[in-house]
């Protein structure tokens, strides 16, 4: 990939999210339109059936009306611009799947700034070959920088906070033949969802997220690199992101 097509990808994703935290600040209003039209029809839903009353019911049951139709478009607006994202330009080239962890924990520990994590970075010990893979180096490191920023996040307030990026070739073990594995794990809670599937469905936010980036990560590494994501809450504590890569072969 040439600087000037890295550019202009790096560009259509940067403009998407902007569209994306405008349209979330247009759901959030929404939200409080809804909430606030639902709590006075509840107040006033013991009142007598006066001319005052009933005017009131049916002007806060249009705003509600209207406020969930509203809702439910910048909903659908927004999925559509997602997929815009997903969109852009894309020209899949041989990647090695080290180098790109490697220029990642690069970006990671500049990220950390003066927060007290430790970045630990593993090797498979057992790989003999060069792990390369098809995909484009923005989205994977998309990804990437995803995945850590949620995990950074989520160490907030937790001693010894660390995480632990781990890569694995399954072809020298066997469990699966032309895979390439990477481990990216922490050290602080389990993630707030009634199931783990959650965590990867739109809108399922965490505290000061919109919900969308590990959709959009399933989205790259699942319909972009052919590839498999899921997660994990390891015996030991935390939370553990799986990504498993199809191998050049």
């Amino acid at each position: 990939m040439t600087v000037a097509e890295e550019d202009t990808i790096l560009n259509h994703l940067s403009l998407v999210e902007e569209i994306v935290r405008e349209l979330d600040h247009d759901i959030r209003v929404a939200d409080t339109m809804i909430q606030g039209s639902e709590d006075i029809l509840k107040k006033i839903r013991s009142r007598p059936d006066d001319d005052t009353t009933v005017r009131i019911r049916a002007r806060y049951n249009e705003s509600l009306e209207y406020a969930r139709e509203q809702k439910q478009k910048l909903l659908e607006l927004m999925s559509t611009v997602q997929q815009g994202k997903i969109a852009a330009p894309y020209n899949p080239t041989t990647l090695d799947l080290v180098g790109i962890i490697n220029d990642a924990v690069t970006i990671c520990t500049g990220m950390l700034d003066d927060q007290r994590i430790e970045l630990l970075l593993g090797y498979d010990a057992a790989s003999t070959q060069k792990m390369m893979f098809q995909g484009d180096q923005v989205r994977a490191r998309t990804v990437l920088m995803n995945i850590f920023s949620n995990m950074r996040r989520a160490l907030s307030g937790t001693e010894n906070p660390r995480i632990r990026i781990g890569i694995y070739d399954l072809r020298e073990s066997q469990e699966r033949a032309d895979t390439g594995r990477i481990v990216m794990s922490n050290n602080g809670p389990r993630l707030p969802f009634d199931t783990l599937e959650d965590a990867f469905k739109p809108y399922k936010s965490g505290s000061g997220s919109k919900g969308l980036g590990l959709a959009i990560c399933r989205d790259i590494i699942e319909e972009k690199f052919k590839g498999r994501i899921y997660t994990a809450h390891p015996a030991a504590g935390g939370v553990a992101f799986y990504i498993e890569l199809p191998l050049c072969r």
